[in-house]
């Protein structure tokens, strides 16, 4: 069976990180597979590489010029399944089957239908020339089918893998007990909501506790600003030594390991790929209550929700967290790993693939 994988670009994001793991995990398995994009990003260009798979990055300035590309290398690869990730490739994967292409056709969901535009009703009217809809979150599932009830026999719910053997805990980690270490990751966006977060760190530290945060992740190319502003608010409330931003890294294993807890204050998420990995990790996990989040996150368990437009009430969490024992913390983080060995494993995530591809 031959496959291409096709997305925009080769970005650090959660999508770009399932669509090169699914490309790398169909190559173990055998089949020929093909990862073809077209914007001039390539942070997981050395993941493909590393793992053998083929990839052609299409150079293009105009859609017509994409369009025509892309079309000319599916239809030389003669593929019997395409698997698109994000809007811009799911509706190419779509206008490929309606320019006379004959491959069984996958596209993925991974935002929330709850904002809707015309870009986005195009997409779903497009929809109907795809064989399966693949949201990676029951909450997206349940919006498609709200939507659009046309295309509910269409949607097949399949959610993260993550490589649980490689996001590990530590052999040797230690609580620091003088100081809470805060790890986040994720693009420097509106929707990370960001600045509200950084205000809720200022009042934790106001409340004496000692903390620390870093930010992993890369400005939003739509909202380059966005990153400013937020440097602006850590330096005008005085916490820019101990909330810093670091570049998305490929090495973020070694960061989960160190902090205590992770946090993803989002107003909106579906199945947050940083989210799992961080519980692979045994992470403890402070989150906002949206999207599949309550799914992840159980209160009390493995860690606490908040509603994503109240700081107090993410301080409030995060003084919980601060006031456990260190063995609680610790059996947090178990449970966090106990669900990540039960519900993220990659061998589930590529069968529910192979299922729709056969």
């Amino acid at each position: 069976m031959r496959i291409v994988c096709i997305i925009d670009g080769l970005g650090s994001g959660g999508a770009q990180r399932q669509l090169v793991g699914l490309a790398a995990l169909l190559k173990e398995k055998g089949y020929e597979v093909k990862v073809v994009y077209y914007h001039d990003v390539h942070f997981f260009r050395t993941f493909l590489l590393a793992h053998g798979v083929d990839y052609e990055y299409l150079t293009a300035d105009r859609k017509f010029i994409k369009f025509h590309k892309v079309y000319q290398t599916v239809k030389k690869f003669r593929p019997d399944v395409v698997v698109a990730y994000l809007d811009g490739a799911t509706m190419l994967g779509c206008l490929l089957r309606l320019a006379g292409l004959k491959f069984r056709l996958i596209v993925s969901e991974r935002s929330l239908t709850e904002f809707l535009n015309w870009k986005r009703r195009i997409k779903f009217f497009l929809y109907r020339w795809c064989d399966f809809i693949v949201p990676n979150s029951f909450a997206e599932s349940e919006s498609i089918a709200r939507y659009f009830p046309s295309l509910k026999s269409k949607i097949h719910t399949i959610t993260n893998f993550v490589d649980t053997d490689y996001f590990s805990p530590g052999a040797d980690h230690r609580i620091d007990i003088q100081k809470m270490k805060v790890l986040c990751v994720g693009r420097i966006s509106v929707e990370k909501n960001i600045l509200l977060f950084i205000r809720a760190v200022k009042h934790i530290t106001e409340l004496g506790i000692p903390v620390e945060v870093k930010w992993f992740g890369d400005p939003s190319q739509k909202t380059p600003e966005y990153y400013d502003s937020c440097l602006s608010e850590c330096k005008s409330l005085g916490i820019d030594r101990i909330f810093t931003f670091v570049p998305a890294s490929n090495e973020i294993r070694d960061e989960y390991r160190l902090a205590d807890v992770f946090c993803l204050p989002s107003l909106y998420e579906g199945f947050s790929n940083v989210i799992c990995e961080a519980m692979s990790c045994g992470l403890p996990v402070i989150c906002s209550r949206v999207g599949d989040n309550p799914v992840l996150v159980s209160e009390g368990k493995n860690g606490y929700l908040f509603s994503p437009d109240r700081p107090e009430e993410i301080a409030d969490c995060f003084v919980r967290f601060y006031s456990l024992p260190p063995e609680e913390r610790m059996k947090m983080g178990a449970c966090s790993r106990d669900f990540a060995e039960q519900h993220f494993t990659k061998e589930k995530f590529v069968a529910q693939y192979l299922e729709l591809f056969h």
